[in-house]
């Protein structure tokens, strides 16, 4: 937990295109609003590398933060979970009926 952190909880949890996410709100020491950052449940990778959402994160937000995060998975070369559960190879190849390609 970063020193600036006063609290962190899970307030929602999440399925997206099969995979799980948490949101976690967050307050600060020296800053009296709120942060809502976006956990793979599976992995505890951040999704919100980059900028966190000011309010809870609507489902279009949650898919568009998971689709990116499985575009940039399947373009460094880690296989993941995407397509509601097929397995993507480290060359970005899988069929949505779970078989590698």
């Amino acid at each position: 937990m970063s020193d600036n952190i006063a609290s962190e909880h899970t307030v929602g949890e999440h399925t997206i295109h099969g995979r799980r996410v948490e949101v976690h709100r967050l307050t600060w020491k020296d800053h009296p609003g709120l942060s809502f950052e976006v956990i793979d449940a599976e992995t505890g990778d951040l999704l919100t590398e980059t900028e966190s959402f000011d309010d809870y994160p609507t489902e279009e937000q949650l898919t568009a933060l998971v689709e990116a995060s499985n575009t940039a998975d399947a373009q460094s070369g880690d296989g993941h979970e995407d397509c509601f559960g097929a397995h993507v190879t480290a060359d970005g190849h899988a069929d949505c009926d779970g078989n590698v390609l």
